[in-house]
């Protein structure tokens, strides 16, 4: 793809990266706010003390803390469904059906998106990959996919377990909030809930240092050389400045991470929603349903235009991903969820417009 698709991508990724953030951070000053701590304020502290945690003590203590989080987060949803199935209305579940007035089919479609963010975490991948080392594909597929399993299957026995408890939750609203307000559910609910911003910010955040990293590193680099150029024709001494190259890049990185995703989140609660629909509607179709196959297409095209025939058997390293026409059709249904969500939100755009413009001349 060029150095042109290599930005877009990384451009789409730390987007991506940015509105996880921004729900987790919203979430959390919703959370607080149901025990009368200012939203702004807890938005604030969640996001500082992470930042500080990930970025002043290193991923190695980040990723420890974070194992530790992820134990509270399975013992609290273990708790949550000891305590929660037994009084679930598990005959909601049976509502789903194609002829129930119960189900706005139209509305699942819209659901798709915000569906699909919260089962794609494949930011989380360059970490991962940086972990493991590149060279161990094969602990790398491993983490993979339990790490997307699990995930998985706590989504879908949340979903029935939400259902069965917080059926008749106003449509546009999170049945976390209203199962937190009171019952029995509310402590290992607010444990869970809280283990999981956590874990997702502290993930997010690393990821991002990751991201940014590379880019700030490649800037101070060039500066540095530049310096070192100018330091060794005066015959200066160079320590000092790779060490405060390192703090500069290390406070960049961090500001970058932690202010434009906590001035987002602090516009209201309902940014959680608002940030997940946009991620599951253009980033993760961009990054997941539309880059990848078309990448492989490219390198497929390339391949055989370098062995001279346009057709013919590839290695099994250009077909892992599966046929030509499955990758097309992946594309090209990611690009029309796409122009869904893009044609949805234009015209909402410019309804608000409309109705601007009517209050001003009105006025």
């Amino acid at each position: 793809l060029g150095r042109t698709g290599e930005g877009f991508i990384s451009a789409l990724l730390l987007v991506l990266v940015q509105s996880t953030v921004v729900s987790q951070i919203a979430k959390a000053g919703s959370i607080a706010s149901g025990f009368m701590v200012e939203y702004r304020l807890a938005c604030t502290a969640v996001s500082f003390s992470l930042g500080a945690l990930v970025f002043g003590s290193g991923a190695l203590v980040a990723a420890r803390i974070n194992a530790l989080f992820t134990v509270v987060f399975g013992l609290a949803g273990v708790a949550l469904f000891a305590i929660g199935a037994p009084l679930a209305d598990w005959s909601r579940l049976g509502l789903a059906t194609a002829g129930s007035a119960h189900v706005s089919w139209p509305a699942a479609l819209n659901a798709v998106p915000t569906f699909l963010q919260l089962l794609v975490y494949g930011e989380i991948l360059p970490t991962v990959v940086a972990m493991l080392g590149k060279d161990n594909l094969p602990r790398i597929r491993t983490a993979v996919f339990f790490g997307s399993l699990l995930p998985l299957l706590v989504e879908l026995a949340w979903a029935a377990l939400g259902i069965g408890l917080a059926g008749s939750a106003v449509p546009g609203t999170d049945p976390v909030d209203q199962l937190l307000r009171s019952g029995p559910l509310r402590g290992p609910l607010l444990c869970l809930a809280a283990a999981a911003v956590t874990t997702t910010v502290i993930g997010s955040f690393v990821a991002l240092q990751n991201a940014l990293d590379d880019i700030a590193s490649n800037i101070f680099n060039r500066k540095d050389k530049n310096d070192l150029v100018a330091k060794n024709d005066n015959g200066g001494q160079t320590g000092n400045t790779s060490v405060q190259s390192k703090g500069r890049r290390r406070l960049v990185v961090a500001s970058l991470s932690i202010f434009p995703s906590l001035a987002i989140a602090m516009s209201g609660p309902e940014a959680f929603l608002a940030a997940i629909d946009f991620a599951g509607s253009y980033p993760v179709l961009l990054l997941w349903g539309v880059a990848p196959p078309w990448m492989a297409l490219v390198n497929r095209h390339r391949e055989r235009k370098r062995r001279g025939r346009s057709k013919g058997p590839l290695s099994a390293s250009y077909c892992s991903a599966g046929p030509d026409i499955w990758l097309a059709f992946l594309a090209f249904a990611s690009m029309c969820l796409v122009a869904m969500s893009a044609i949805e939100d234009s015209t909402a755009g410019f309804g608000l417009i409309k109705r601007a413009a009517s209050n001003f001349l009105i006025a």
